[in-house]
């Protein structure tokens, strides 16, 4: 099923990584075993580096002509 809040086309926004972060320690929050804990908050946290990085531009690409490797002309 389709997230409505997603564009159609293009990568989940800042914003629907951080409601996610946002619910995943909610549910943390309410859980009394301490390793499904620490595992919602790693999963809170990784979400929440990803909405740093989608707020981010966009890297320009690399010139493909300095990464090229070419062999040795003898």
């Amino acid at each position: 099923m389709p997230d409505s809040k997603r564009p159609a086309s293009g990568p989940p926004s800042a914003e629907s990584y951080r409601q996610k972060a946002l619910k995943l320690c909610a549910i943390a929050n309410q859980t009394s075993d301490p390793f499904i804990r620490a595992e919602l908050e790693s999963l809170a946290f990784a979400y929440m580096r990803l909405a740093e990085e989608a707020e981010q531009p966009a890297a320009a690409p690399a010139d493909k002509d300095e990464n090229d490797v070419k062999p040795d002309e003898e």
